[in-house]
């Protein structure tokens, strides 16, 4: 379908009450004409009420997947969106006001493969919010300057069509939880730019049951993807040398949080929280390198992914 659509804003869901809450965010942006909003569902019937927005927007599209993999859905999705460029959204993060105006004027006149908005805490209580959104979105917080960077999040990022496109067979294994998509676009010298004026709040969970799962589980699973098609030498390289992980991820945080530590008045503990969960990061990569909790980890993280509002309390929108 041709639409006059800038972006496209892809949402895997599994209702329309799930992603409700980013759908009205949505309608609150500047440029909402230039945007066509894919929703990803197993059932397209389920949807209609989203279609009451049409007029906001170039084009609300509509594509059915089981959804029982968000890696496969968000591809489906890209393969059927229509705009030159795909923004990958989550059902708790939330663009502010301006940030599709701000991206779009990012890529003009450019060759910018992907642009990254900062992200910003959406639901900025306690130790566990705090210290899960410096884990996960640190790298892009507010206050690291614009200009060029090394690598993007897989989602909350807009990336041209035609890099997604060129993936071919792997887009899906792309944009799931590993780093295929930034080693890929590093080794095919495509750039990408981070865009701190283009604003996204991110919810993190809150409860300490929830956020040791995850923390152990979203490890467990990178782990899982990178290496499916590793040696049985090198999987036991990787597990000798796990005990590293903190270290190493550390390091890459700390300017992350430094610059979050001058914007925000961090809970008492959060330090301490986020080298707990870079130590259950690295249990789980050790057991995802043995080739251990692999599905069991997939259907939890699916859970916390699409439903990750029911963990996180005093969310914003």
């Amino acid at each position: 379908m041709l639409t006059k659509a800038r972006m496209s804003i892809v949402l895997a869901t599994d209702s329309f009450a799930t992603i409700k809450p980013v759908i009205r965010c949505l309608r609150k942006q500047t440029r909402t004409q230039d945007l066509e909003v894919v929703l990803v569902t197993p059932d397209p019937q389920a949807m209609r009420e989203a279609l009451q927005d049409e007029d906001c927007f170039a084009a609300i599209s509509i594509v059915e997947d089981p959804v029982v993999n968000l890696a496969a859905a968000r591809a489906a999705g890209v393969l059927g969106s229509s705009a030159s460029i795909i923004f990958i959204g989550e059902t708790h993060s939330f663009p502010a006001p301006d940030m599709a105006e701000l991206i779009l004027e990012a890529f003009e006149g450019t060759e910018w493969a992907c642009v990254v908005p900062s992200v910003y805490n959406a639901n900025p209580r306690g130790v566990f919010s705090w210290s899960g959104y410096i884990l996960d979105y640190g790298q892009w917080a507010a206050g690291k300057p614009s200009g060029e960077i090394e690598s993007a999040p897989v989602y909350n990022a807009a990336l041209r069509r035609e890099a997604l496109l060129a993936l071919g067979h792997r887009l899906p294994s792309a944009l799931g939880q590993s780093d295929e998509l930034a080693l890929t676009f590093a080794a095919n010298g495509r750039r990408v730019l981070f865009e701190p004026r283009g604003r996204i709040g991110h919810a993190n969970m809150t409860g300490l049951k929830d956020w040791l799962w995850n923390r152990f589980l979203g490890g467990n699973l990178i782990a899982t993807n990178r290496s499916r098609s590793w040696s049985a030498a090198k999987r036991l390289v990787y597990i000798g040398g796990s005990f590293l992980i903190p270290v190493v991820l550390l390091q890459r945080l700390l300017p992350g949080i430094h610059r979050t530590r001058q914007n925000h008045r961090l809970p008492p503990g959060t330090l301490l929280a986020i080298v707990l969960g870079l130590v259950l990061r690295a249990g789980g990569e050790a057991l995802g390198y043995a080739g251990l909790l692999g599905d069991y980890s997939a259907r939890g993280m699916h859970s916390c992914e699409l439903h990750k509002l029911k963990y996180a309390r005093f969310v914003s929108v």
